[in-house]
């Protein structure tokens, strides 16, 4: 993501999240940007792997 870390005190993805094919980085990049303590939300339906 294109901003500098610490930069948003909470946020939340709706149905997004399932498209992102990387969730390692995906997850790494939004705790870079969230200020320490930050609230994060997440509403998804998420498959990691066949089973």
């Amino acid at each position: 993501m294109p901003f500098k870390g610490e930069t948003f005190d909470g946020a939340f993805a709706m149905h997004a999240s399932m498209n992102i094919e990387n969730k390692a980085q995906l997850f790494s990049e939004k705790y870079r940007v969230l200020h320490s303590g930050a609230s994060f939300g997440l509403y998804d339906v998420m498959r990691i792997g066949d089973t």
